[in-house]
């Protein structure tokens, strides 16, 4: 009897591509915690009238998309996490001299894509997927926990199952953001004490079927982005529920801090969208909280600066 493979040593390998489904070569590698990534393909049978001769049983397919994607989640790293944040948010600047500072902000058009290589666990095989688009990802901090990134990838295809190439180790991705590392959670001269914190970036990113081939065209937003924070704290003042009510706006920060780096996240123009806090059974009221960011002169609603050791923001 065959022996099952593992999900032990399943890295993913990131690379940036200068022309859209055009595989870029795999730099950068990161640990994964789960990965939904897979080809799509659709096959569907023919829609003639006229059947087997012997049954009602529909006769031949044809293959009416070629898609692939998924989900992955990985920890959020303070070094060559970079990737990730500017095909989520659009765009990047650098200043500073060393340590280096990567200011990442929204953008009307996203990057061109990644290419993303998965070997798969110790099956020895990898697949390769290229143009791929950040369709939304979210960044969860809960207490008693790495803070995580999860994103939904939108890809153009994949070459198949094929034997695993190497991934290279850098000791860099030792170095996720902890729970433990944020600083004060404000919001409109409020200090929030969250249990659990989550930004999340819709990009609305839709795939482009067309005449001539299964497979999508580059994948473009179809619709305004969303972008939304969501807290659980324990209900303590009404400060907050008397802003839900006004519709009152302020931005909502918080900073991570590991020595000389740092990540400071920047939800501009936050107000208050929904807001629950029911009475159920004994104990600590807890109160959920969504707020929706929103654009203004001074901001396209949401930033992320990130400082490490690193000259260039996808660096490895």
């Amino acid at each position: 009897m065959a022996v099952p493979y593992t999900s032990f040593g399943t890295v993913l390998g990131v690379g940036q591509e200068s022309t859209y489904g055009t595989a870029a070569a795999r730099g950068v590698w990161f640990p994964v915690i789960r990965s939904g990534l897979q080809r799509k393909p659709r096959w569907v049978p023919r829609a003639t009238i006229s059947e087997s001769t012997t049954s009602r049983n529909r006769r031949g397919k044809f293959l009416a998309e070629d898609m692939a994607g998924g989900p992955v989640t990985l920890e959020m790293t303070y070094e060559g996490f970079g990737y990730w944040l500017k095909h989520l948010l659009g765009q990047v600047s650098t200043a500073g001299t060393g340590p280096y500072v990567h200011t990442f902000s929204l953008s009307r058009a996203l990057p061109t894509g990644l290419t993303l290589e998965e070997i798969r666990g110790d099956s020895g095989s990898s697949e390769v997927f290229n143009g791929c688009k950040v369709g939304k990802g979210t960044i969860t901090v809960e207490a008693g926990k790495v803070v995580t990134f999860a994103a939904d990838i939108i890809a153009r295809t994949s070459g198949g199952r094929v034997a695993a190439g190497t991934a290279t180790h850098t000791t860099s991705r030792d170095l996720p953001l902890v729970f433990s590392e944020a600083g004060s959670i404000l919001w409109n001269a409020l200090t929030l004490g969250a249990s659990k914190l989550e930004f999340a970036i819709d990009n609305k990113v839709a795939t482009r079927l067309q005449v001539g081939s299964a497979e999508t065209k580059e994948p473009t937003p179809s619709d305004a982005m969303d972008v939304l924070v969501s807290v659980d704290v324990e209900y303590t003042e009404e400060t907050m529920w008397t802003a839900f009510l006004a519709g009152t706006t302020s931005d909502l920060t918080v900073t991570f801090t590991s020595g000389a780096r740092s990540l400071a996240v920047n939800a501009n123009a936050a107000y208050i969208e929904s807001m629950s806090d029911p009475i159920e059974g004994n104990g600590i009221i807890k109160r959920s909280v969504t707020f929706r960011c929103t654009a203004d002169a001074g901001s396209e609603g949401f930033t992320i600066a990130l400082t490490n050791t690193q000259s260039d923001a996808v660096a490895a």
